[in-house]
């Protein structure tokens, strides 16, 4: 079971990666929809056909990730995280729309940049357990999060509202990983 790390006092417990040097970033994996990409704004594009047909069902309707846009503040958060941690995106697609896989992608690229390979950084799972890391920002305890090795900031959580403040938590885990992995 995932550590709880939205509480300021779960922050002290980590799983040590015995690969991760002192030079090295922690890694940290963020979740895309309702966490770094605003799920609703795709919702809001659709057409009132596309609104009747998929009623209940929004991320079946083709395209509709192509769509979306990003969560206020998910930028700014994520050029400041990826100074201390080597950043990668865990996202679950919906099986029945082939369409959401690419979309997401190409959602990275254009939402996002892809300068630095950032696209490369994609994975897309619904065992996010697998995932080898340290920290994983999601929404919702679901597909493998609740399971994820190390420790999980829950998105929305406890006072966890706006990327200002997952910043600022994520800042403080790091700070901790860091001296954990130091030996301090």
């Amino acid at each position: 079971m995932s550590r709880n790390l939205s509480s300021p006092k779960d922050r002290g417990f980590f799983i040590k990666r015995v690969d991760l040097k002192p030079e090295d970033k922690p890694i940290l994996y963020i979740d895309m929809d309702n966490t770094a990409i605003n799920f609703q704004s795709g919702i809001d594009k659709l057409t009132p056909a596309q609104m009747e047909e998929f009623e209940g069902r929004y991320d079946e309707v083709p395209g509709i990730f192509s769509k979306m846009e990003l969560m206020d503040g998910f930028l700014d958060a994520f050029n400041e995280l990826k100074i201390i941690y080597d950043i990668y995106f865990a996202s679950t697609a919906p099986w029945l729309n082939p369409s959401a896989w690419s979309d997401k992608l190409i959602c990275i690229k254009e939402l996002i940049g892809d300068e630095e390979n950032t696209s490369k950084r994609l994975i897309l799972t619904h065992n996010k357990q697998l995932l080898i890391g340290d920290v994983l920002v999601d929404d919702r305890p679901n597909n493998g999060a609740e399971n994820f090795g190390c420790g999980l900031v829950v998105f929305g959580s406890e006072g966890l509202t706006s990327w200002k403040l997952v910043t600022e938590r994520l800042i403080v885990i790091n700070q901790s990983l860091r001296q954990y992995y130091s030996g301090s």
